[in-house]
């Protein structure tokens, strides 16, 4: 090492180029030696001096790839600190060596990779030094390129595009080694020299004959027209030249494609004085294009065949060519369709997209689907504008029936057809009728397969159950869904017609396959909601029908699996209308007991599911006496329970419980409520008791494997029931209740035992295992019962002392046998049982939760604290746990002892630490609600509590943001910083200094946020020696000035991060997670507002009752942390 660093002898390349080839052995010692060697020498402050002679002499690769690593690390980490004429030397050296290898084709060439490492080091450097110390930048590129010959002009060219990717390419996250401040005044540099920079691509356009050249020329020219502002490049002839000189040239066309791309989405190109250049594109690109896929061409078969023959060229062309339609239409198709001459090829490139959506191409019809999806919706807010305009349905009426040509046709009409009438009436809509039928048409042909559907078909061609999630095929399902549900607006009656039509020709054979009957089924479930009642019942009467006579045309157990999974998914996706119609309703729901015991795992999930579906979104026809019946279906239900549920597995039966469990809810009586969930649990209870009454002779008859399996089952029964029943199960729970934390205890003491005789590793022997399945299950059921009553005094007085009764016998209080039992052996699931509780009973349950926090805490924390990793579901119960606690049960925090306080915080420090995102976020916004919680109570305890811990918490947060590991809660991180600085602010809230006047008498006079700054600040300049003290200063001070906007003051923190390279350029993302957050809700807002947009299972229970919809609603503290912006995804219910 000493002989390579040594400045004053040549360095010695043979050795170094040994050391690079040694690295090729990575096992040996010289291999181990020589990384040592190499990691050292990039890591030396002066590394970069020898990289000159290493590039020109080293013949190694490895030694190059070292070498451009070490000069990267110079400009990117060291720039600063070296002196001007070095840096000038590095600016030179590299703008040489580019020049060189590009002035040589064949070098180039040879070299291309390493080439375009250099440009890229060059880029930093311009972005370190360009424009106030490297002015002249751009005449340099300009002049290189028309003297020196065409491939350093295709270099410069490259050069040129890498900068304005760097500069204004946001959507990549390449920016963010770039701080806001320094990225403005680059985009502001390089906007200025726009015109220099089009001349030069405009120049070499013109006179470049190199096919190369020119292809550079063009890709560079696509980078800058993704930001130019539209009049720029529509009050040229740049338009003009792509389109009459490079489009119809086969190598340039689809560069020229990307092109012609950007220029249409750019911003202000929609305004009316560009129409008439917008119009003149278009008509050219279509004539060029007519040439080279003449009208009517198939194009999913063009691209079928070149895939075969190997060629990427038409797959690619076509590719490009829906992205400049699909982006043209978007924005300007009123413009195109308002001309005449123009119609003709509008109505020519939408059907170029209606091909290219058939291309067998997964990402090029998630394209066009999406354009499509828009397309539609734009002529249904048309029409519906319209519509609305002139009055609501009742005009629609009479639209609908000028438009029909006389009253007949509207007689009777409710008016939701009214409506769909007059829209399809609408002027854009009938021009586009056509076109729209053959949209409907391919959806009801391509519709890919929902979640719902558990059923597929394998490699060797049989049905199977599906256990994978295809993630992209689920995507394009709801965007092709959204696009069906605006088209069926439109026009339901069209939709109607092709759905039945084709639908007959499965039935009679001339359609007949799996796929289509798939496709067509799925369609039909995905225009639910989009049609009046009357015109929905005999729609889905019809469908249903045909399907259920296709059961019996088509016999086999795959052909029966196949028409049974989209029978029950067309029946899933239309609560409304069963929920009308008793009679249609009951027998579907006798088809899936039908089903339930067809044996294939695949229909009798689909089987259960669909009855939990049903169940829930019509619950109340399940409990009414509907007309000619004796009684209630729910009655008929429970007494038939063995029947129905003797082919099922454990799971699906435990589905069915929970779906019986759902109906059993939805009686208005609560007295019935609970007779029939006592009739609903006959079969567990009696296995049950059956169970206890041998343990009364002999317990370690609850050791056999019969005894585990069956009281898992059963317990896991109770616990989907009591779920779904809620209130209505606490008399059944009661007659139990004693009866389950007995065999709680008895599995607990055969786990301690287990552990005396054999060690904790007894705990995952198979015997081991078995009994703590079964106290899993006995917890789960615990869970559901205490989180879903919600009759907090009953929950009060009759359970919650049998699981937090203090005792002498640790065994029988749950708490104390949790910090009793063996590490091993301690449950997550005793966590999420008091988590219930907390959601429970809120602030009524501070005096019991006050004294079992810390007794969960303690015996929690010892399991998980060796590191980060062990023990994850335990992790994750507990930072649920605290986070629950933090929302809803403060007070219950505020009243434990100060030392229980402290450890529950440094529990929450403790894991904002971790390396598992769940954990860490939890943990995050546990502390910002716990933190929120405590300033909206001022008093002496919050005082004494921040005076003790502010300085601790915001060094820990600082920790996490700088660390890397934590970037995808740095939102959550910003918050509680600025929320703690606020507080720090606040003398109503800490009325004292916040350290010790005795032992810091330097510190008098300071405010507390001064005091922390200056802790900080120094902590800061420690920890990052790369950073000036005007960085940190700058930093610092802007972390105590809370007046700022949220969004300013994470800019300023993302900055600093950047400056201290605490963020790699590919992890940027996580930092921009705040600004794309807003786009989620408004997107749900525009689904709910459409009819049929949102699934069937989105969309409100009908009949559900109301305690059983409401959500844990989390209280609002009186404090400025908890104004601060919120990035909390979790659901209070998410057990």
């Amino acid at each position: 090492m000493a002989a390579i660093m040594d400045s004053s002898k040549p360095l010695d390349t043979a050795a170094f180029d040994a050391m690079c080839d040694a690295m090729e052995s990575p096992g040996s010692p010289a291999g181990t030696t020589a990384r040592e060697v190499l990691e050292a020498f990039r890591q030396h402050p002066d590394a970069w001096r020898r990289v000159d002679g290493i590039l020109d002499r080293c013949r190694s690769d490895l030694a190059r790839v070292v070498a451009a690593g070490v000069l990267e690390d110079a400009i990117m980490l060291r720039w600063e600190t070296l002196g001007r004429p070095e840096q000038e030397s590095v600016r030179n050296f590299i703008s040489g060596k580019i020049i060189k290898l590009s002035s040589d084709p064949a070098e180039a060439k040879r070299e291309e990779v390493f080439l375009t490492k250099l440009d890229v080091l060059l880029v930093g450097v311009l972005k370190q030094d360009w424009p106030h110390r490297w002015p002249s930048f751009i005449d340099e590129m300009n002049s290189s390129s028309r003297a020196m010959g065409e491939g350093v002009c295709a270099n410069n060219m490259r050069i040129l595009r890498l900068l304005s990717e760097e500069v204004f390419d946001l959507g990549s996250g390449v920016v963010a080694d770039l701080t806001s401040d320094r990225r403005q005044k680059l985009q502001a540099s390089l906007s200025s020299e726009l015109k220099k920079i089009f001349n030069l691509i405009a120049f070499v356009a013109a006179s470049s004959t190199s096919v190369g050249t020119l292809t550079e020329t063009l890709r560079a020219l696509q980078k800058y027209l993704s930001w130019v502002p539209a009049s720029l490049v529509l009050e040229t002839d740049l338009v003009a030249t792509l389109t009459a000189k490079f489009l119809p040239a086969p190598a340039f066309r689809t560069i020229t494609l990307d092109c012609l791309t950007e220029v249409v989405g750019a911003e202000g190109s929609e305004d009316a004085r560009w129409a008439p250049r917008i119009m003149e594109m278009f008509g050219g690109v279509m004539a060029t294009m007519a040439r080279v896929i003449p009208p009517g061409a198939d194009i999913p078969g063009t691209v079928r065949s070149a895939k075969a023959r190997g060629s990427q060229a038409e797959p690619i062309l076509v590719h490009r060519l829906t992205l400049f339609l699909s982006g043209i239409f978007r924005r300007h198709l009123r413009c195109l369709e308002g001309s005449e001459a123009l119609r003709p090829m509008v109505l020519q490139g939408l059907a170029y997209l209606l091909g290219a959506i058939r291309v067998d191409d997964k990402d090029l019809c998630k394209l066009v689907a999406e354009f499509w999806r828009d397309f539609s919706r734009d002529l249904f807010d048309t029409a519906a504008a319209a519509v609305s305009r002139a009055g609501g349905p009742s005009a629609a009426l009479a639209a609908f029936t000028a438009a029909t040509g006389g009253a007949d046709a509207a007689k009777g009409a409710s008016a939701d057809a009214a409506l769909h009438g007059a829209m399809a009436a609408h002027p854009r809509v009938m021009n586009y009728s056509r076109l729209l039928s053959e949209l409907r048409l391919v959806g009801t042909e391509l519709m890919p397969k929902p979640e719902e559907v558990l059923v597929e078909k394998d490699a060797s061609g049989d049905v199977v159950r599906s256990f994978t999630r295809d993630t992209d095929a689920l995507a394009l399902y709801d965007v092709m869904r959204e696009m069906m549900v605006y088209l069926t607006h439109l026009d339901p009656a069209d939709t109607d017609g092709i759905i039945v039509a084709k639908l007959s020709r499965q039935v009679d054979g001339s359609e007949w396959s799996w796929e289509r009957l798939n496709a067509l089924c799925w369609a039909a479930g995905s225009v639910s909601g989009t049609m009046s009642e009357e015109h929905e019942k005999r729609f889905l009467i019809t469908v249903i029908r045909d399907l259920l006579h296709l059961v019996t045309l088509r016999p086999g157990k795959n052909n029966k699996a196949v028409v049974a999974s989209n029978i029950m998914y067309v029946v899933g996706q239309y609560p409304r209308f069963l929920s009308s119609h008793w009679k249609f309703l009951k027998t579907v729901v006798y088809k899936l007991f039908e089903f339930m015991h067809e044996r294939h795992e695949g229909v009798q999930d689909m089987a259960c599911d669909t009855f939990l579906k049903l169940a829930q979104r019509c619950s109340s026809c399940f409990v009414a006496l509907q007309p000619r019946e004796s009684r209630t279906f729910v009655e008929e239900l429970v007494s038939n329970v063995d029947t129905i549920i003797a082919d099922l597995e454990p799971h699906q039966v435990q589905a069915f419980f929970e779906a019986a469990g759902c109906m059993v809810a939805a009686h208005p009586n609560m007295s019935t409520q609970e007779s029939l969930t006592d009739a609903l649990l006959r079969l567990p209870r009696e296995a049950l008791d059956a169970h206890v009454a041998r343990a009364a002779s002999s317990l370690d008859s609850l050791r056999s494997a019969d005894a585990t399996r069956d009281l898992s089952r059963i317990f896991a029964n109770y616990e989907r029931v009591a779920r779904a029943v809620g209130r209505g199960f606490s008399r059944h729970a009661a007659s139990v209740f004693l009866t389950v934390l007995s065999l709680y205890r008895t599995y607990t003491g055969f786990v301690s035992a287990g552990a005396a005789t054999m060690g904790t590793m007894a705990v995952t022997m198979a015997d081991g295992a078995a009994i703590q399945r079964v106290r899993r299950a006995i917890l789960g059921f615990l869970r559901a019962f205490v989180r879903n009553n919600r009759d907090k005094a009953v929950l009060m007085e009759h359970f919650m002392p049998h699981l937090v009764k203090a005792s002498g016998r640790a065994d029988v209080c749950m708490v104390e046998s949790f910090a009793g039992e063996p590490p091993l052996a301690r449950l997550p699931e005793v966590l999420d049982v008091f988590r219930a509780a907390a959601l429970t009973l809120k602030t009524d349950g501070t005096a019991v939760l006050s004294s079992i926090v810390p007794r969960l805490l303690r015996p929690a924390v010892e399991l998980i604290s060796a590191n980060y990793d062990d023990h994850p579901d335990m992790r994750v119960a507990l930072y649920r746990f605290t986070q629950t606690l933090s929302r809803h049960c403060a007070p219950a925090l505020f009243a434990m002892a100060p030392a229980d306080q402290k450890l529950y915080l440094d529990t929450l420090l403790w894991g904002i630490k971790h390396h598992n995102p769940f954990v860490a976020e939890r943990a995050g916004l546990a502390l910002r609600d716990f933190l929120g919680a405590l300033a909206g109570s001022p008093g002496e305890h919050a005082s004494a509590f921040f005076c003790a811990f502010a300085v601790t918490m915001v060094h820990d947060l600082l920790f996490v943001l700088t660390d890397r590991m934590h970037k995808a809660q740095f939102v959550v991180h910003v918050e509680l910083l600025r929320g703690l600085f606020d507080v720090l602010a606040n003398t109503t809230l800490i009325p004292r200094p916040i350290w010790d006047q005795a032992s810091e008498p330097q510190a008098a006079g300071t405010t507390n946020s001064q005091y922390v700054c200056g802790r900080i600040a120094s902590s800061l300049a420690s920890a990052f020696p790369n950073l000036t003290r005007e960085q940190v200063h700058r930093f610092v001070s802007g972390l105590a000035d809370t007046s700022k906007p949220v969004a300013a003051y994470r800019t300023s923190v993302r900055d600093f991060l950047i400056e201290s390279l605490s963020f790699n350029v590919s992890d940027s993302a996580a930092l921009w997670r705040a600004e794309q957050a807003a786009k989620l809700a408004s997107e749900h807002e525009r689904k709910a507002a459409v009819p049929g947009l949102q699934k069937a299972a989105a969309q409100p229970a009908l009949g559900m009752r109301p305690d059983a919809a409401a959500q844990a609603a989390g209280g609002d503290h009186a404090s400025q942390l908890a104004s601060m912006a919120v990035l909390d995804d979790m659901d209070d219910d998410d057990f």
